[in-house]
Formats: structure tokens, C-alpha cells, sequence
């Protein structure tokens, strides 16, 4: 599914991508930075593209290589949220709870839309089903729902819980009946992402392609 929500063409979606480029590039060789400023490639478009899906998809590690690629700042919403807050995900889950950690969530989800950076922003796997997340970052920047199988998510988590705070006590039986639960329920708020792209053996390049397209 496709949508150019806070764009007014196509090509003005193309352009925005492709003057952050143009900027790292100039920021590298006074020549360049001349030429493109000569040409009126430079200006103070912003933009931001926010990757979410469930745990395990591979938002961080994705989002890290496409904003090298665009030339981007890269934000994962966890870190930020522990380095605001001074203590970890799972800590605030075990002293606060979850609706106190989806307040500060959604408080910092803001402030990061409105920052005038632009910015790959890795969201949690429950972000966009909170506070009305998605219609925010739908509104904010460009949406990109990685996607896998249910048994994909399960291979990847059933030996990485320990600080994943919801599924940290399950056995695999009880993990597996989490996912097949949760992606169900999910899915209502992932599903009205910009793009929707499979997640098993997702290249950087497969979202560049998309984001260009």
C-alpha cells in the first residue's frame, strides 16, 4: 500500500530524499557543497521515515543502514526513552507498568516529530497501537510496516527475551501463543503504514528502491 500523505507529488517526495543526500555529499567537499547550492539543491526540507513492527523485526539494524544511506540521523524510541528517563524499558515496565511507560512513550514520539531533523526513526512493536501513535507518525513523515511470519518473529525472539520485558518470563509454548495474539492485534495499526515490505532478508537497498519509487 502507498500514500504520499505530506507530500504534494511524487516528486516532491523524490526531492526531499534526494537533497539529504546531495547535503552529505556537499558536507564532504567544499566544491560540492558550491555546486549544489549554485543549482538550488539545497534547502531546509525536512523529513522523517519511521520504521515499525513487531519485536524481532529488524527495525534498529535496518534503520541504522537506511539512514547512512540517506544521510539521516537515526533514532531508536526505546534508547531515547531510557536515556530520558535514566533507566531502562525494562525497569520502567517493573516499577511503573506498561500504561505509565505508553504515556512517556507517546510524550517522546511527539517531541521527536517535531524536532527539525531528519530522521529513520526506529518505533517499538506496541508504538503506533497507543495514544493514537499511528495517525501521528502517518501525519509526520512516511511509514514503513516491516513484516514477518509469525514463526520468523518466533525463531528470532525464543532466544533473545531476557530484555524484552512482555516476554521475558514465557516458555516458547506461551511466547508462541503471545505473538499469534499480539501480531493479530497489532496488525490493525501496522496495516495503515505507508508501505508495507516483508521482513525476512529485508536489504537496505529493497527500501531505498521503495522510497525512490
Amino acid at each position: 500500500m502507498s500514500s504520499l500523505r505530506n507530500f504534494r507529488s511524487k516528486e516532491e517526495k523524490i526531492e526531499v530524499i534526494s537533497l539529504s543526500c546531495f547535503k552529505e555529499i556537499a558536507s564532504k567537499n567544499p566544491f560540492h557543497f558550491f555546486f549544489f547550492a549554485m543549482t538550488g539543491l539545497i534547502n531546509s526540507h525536512v523529513m522523517k521515515v519511521f520504521l515499525l513492527g513487531f519485536m524481532g523485526a529488524g527495525k534498529t539494524s535496518i534503520g541504522k543502514k537506511l539512514a547512512k544511506k540517506l544521510g539521516f540521523s537515526f533514532i531508536d524510541l526505546d534508547k531515547t526513552i531510557e536515556e530520558k528517563c535514566g533507566k531502562s524499558v525494562s525497569l520502567i515496565f517493573a516499577e511503573n507498568g506498561e500504561a505509565d511507560f505508553r504515556e512517556k512513550e507517546a510524550t517522546i514520539l511527539r517531541n521527536i516529530t517535531n524536532d527539525k531533523t531528519s530522521a529513520v526513526v526506529s518505533l517499538g512493536g506496541g508504538t503506533p497501537c497507543y495514544h493514537r501513535n499511528m495517525e501521528l507518525v502517518n501525519s509526520s513523515g512516511i511509514s514503513i510496516y516491516i513484516k514477518l511470519s509469525n514463526q520468523s518473529i518466533f525463531n528470532r525472539l525464543k532466544n533473545a527475551k531476557v530484555n524484552r520485558p512482555l516476554i521475558k518470563n514465557m516458555d516458547d509454548n506461551s511466547l508462541h501463543e503471545f505473538i499469534v495474539t499480539k501480531v493479530k492485534e497489532r496488525e490493525v495499526f501496522y496495516n495503515q503504514a505507508d508501505y508495507i515490505v516483508k521482513g525476512e532478508s529485508l536489504k537496505v537497498e529493497s527500501l531505498m528502491s521503495l522510497l525512490l519509487s
